[in-house]
C-alpha cells in the first residue's frame, strides 16, 4: 500500500487531511465532459483549472476557451467529500460528490427567406448544462501491501440542451482490489454493476500505476459485458516532473459506454502543465533507534496500550514478526540493508496500526497509515 490511485477529477494526488494541496493547471486538447448533454459537441479548447485535494476532500473548478468556431465556451465545477472511520484493518465511510457543467456554443440555423429570396443559413447561440450527484457508502480493508474496497450507492444526473432535457438515476455496486508488489508499482482490478429503469450493465477492468523518479505512468483497459458497447474502453497517461512543483501531464482515453450519462463512445486527448501551489509537509525520515553491524532496532512505547504487537514492512516482505517486551517498550531488531522502507504494526487481533507518536507516520493512500524508516549508510 505505497501508492494512491489518482482520482479522476482531482488536480493533485490525495494526501493526509493536514496536507491539503492546491494546484493550478493549463490544459490543451480535445476534452470530453461526461456531464455534457447528449448531442452537444465535444470541445477542442484551452482549459484553465484550479483544484484542492486532500485525503477526504476535493474541489476542482475549470473554464475552457474555444479554439475553433464550432467549439463551445464552457465551465465546470466538481466537489467531493469522503469522511471515514478506521476500525482496525477496516475503513468505513461514504463518498459524496456533486458536479455541474455549463457550455455555450454556436449552431447553424436556417433563416427564412422573403418572397423573392431563398432561405439562408445563419448562426445562433445554444446552451447546454448538466448536474450530477452521488452518494456511495464504502467498506475498505487492508493487509500489508494488499487492499480491497466494496462500494454500493446511487447517482443522479440531469441535463438540458436548448429546450430538451433529461434526467436519470442509476444504482452502482463496485468491488476493487489493489496490490502494491513493490514500492514503485500499484495494480488494480475492479468490477462494476449498474442498474437503471431501462436495464443493467456490467464492467470489468484492470489498471496499473508506475511511479519512477520524476515520472509517473498509468494505464487501464476494460470491457463492458453488453452489446451496446462496440468499442474497448482504455486510458493512458504520463506525468513528467519538469521542476520541483511543475509537471507535464499527457493523457488519452476512449470511453465506450456510460450508463449514468448516456453518452456515446468518445475519444479524448490532452496535454497539460500542472503547478502545485502548495507543497504538503514531508513526513519525518527517522533512522532506527540503533543500527549496529547491519541490524536495525525499532521501538514502540508500551504506553500505546497494545499487547504483543507485531511489525511488518518492506524489510520483511510484509510478514508480521513479533516484537519483544523490554521494560516500558516493545522492541524489534532485524537485519536491514541501508535504504528507505515503509512499515506498520499489527495487534493481537490482526489489525494494522501506526500510532501518531511514531516518527515518519504518513497516509498510505488507502485510508490507513504507514511509517517511513530511513536506514543510512554507516559512517566509516
Amino acid at each position: 500500500m505505497r501508492l494512491a490511485l489518482v482520482l479522476a477529477l482531482a488536480l493533485a494526488a490525495p494526501g493526509a487531511a493536514a496536507a491539503q494541496q492546491w494546484a493550478a493547471e493549463a490544459r490543451l486538447g480535445r476534452l470530453d465532459f461526461r456531464l455534457s448533454p447528449t448531442g452537444a459537441p465535444p470541445a477542442t479548447s484551452l482549459a484553465l483549472a484550479l483544484g484542492l485535494a486532500a485525503s477526504d476532500l476535493r474541489f476542482h473548478v475549470a473554464a475552457g476557451v474555444p479554439l475553433g468556431e464550432e467549439d463551445p465556451l464552457w465551465g465546470a465545477v466538481d466537489l467531493g467529500n469522503r469522511p471515514s472511520l478506521d476500525v482496525g484493518a477496516f475503513t468505513l465511510g461514504v463518498e459524496t460528490a456533486g458536479q455541474a457543467f455549463l457550455q455555450r456554443y454556436t449552431q447553424s440555423v436556417e433563416v427564412p427567406g422573403g418572397p423573392f429570396q431563398p432561405p439562408t443559413l445563419g448562426e445562433e447561440a445554444a446552451y447546454g448544462w448538466g448536474i450530477a450527484a452521488q452518494a456511495v457508502p464504502f467498506l475498505a480493508v487492508r493487509a500489508g501491501a494488499m487492499g480491497a474496497e466494496a462500494r454500493a450507492g446511487a447517482s443522479f444526473y440531469r441535463s438540458a440542451l436548448d429546450e430538451r432535457s433529461a434526467s436519470r438515476t442509476v444504482g452502482l455496486g463496485e468491488l476493487r482490489l489493489i496490490a502494491a508488489p513493490t514500492q514503485a508499482v500499484a495494480l488494480t482490478a475492479e468490477a462494476r454493476h449498474f442498474t437503471a429503469e431501462d436495464g443493467s450493465w456490467t464492467f470489468a477492468g484492470v489498471g496499473t500505476l508506475v511511479a519512477l523518479p520524476g515520472v509517473e505512468l498509468r494505464g487501464s483497459v476494460g470491457r463492458w459485458f453488453d452489446d451496446a458497447a462496440t468499442t474497448t474502453p482504455w486510458s493512458a497517461g504520463a506525468a513528467v516532473r519538469l521542476a520541483e512543483r511543475v509537471d507535464l501531464v499527457l493523457e488519452g482515453r476512449e470511453d465506450a459506454l456510460d450508463p449514468l450519462y448516456g453518452s456515446a463512445p468518445r475519444r479524448s486527448w490532452s496535454a497539460a502543465l500542472r503547478v502545485r501551489l502548495t507543497e504538503p509537509p514531508r513526513p519525518a525520515e527517522p533512522v532506527p533507534a540503533s543500527y549496529d553491524d547491519g541490524a536495525a532496532t525499532i521501538i514502540l512505547p508500551a504506553a500505546e496500550g497494545v499487547e504483543a504487537p507485531g511489525i511488518a514492512g518492506d524489510f520483511n516482505g510484509w510478514s508480521p514478526e513479533p516484537m519483544q517486551r523490554q521494560g516500558d517498550r516493545w522492541v524489534w531488531r532485524g537485519r536491514v540493508e541501508p535504504g528507505v522502507y515503509e512499515y506498520a504494526f499489527v495487534d493481537a487481533r490482526g489489525a494494522w496500526f501506526v500510532p501518531e507518536s511514531v516518527p515518519g507516520r504518513k497516509d498510505d493512500g488507502m485510508g490507513g497509515w504507514v511509517a517511513l524508516l530511513v536506514v543510512e549508510e554507516p559512517r566509516p
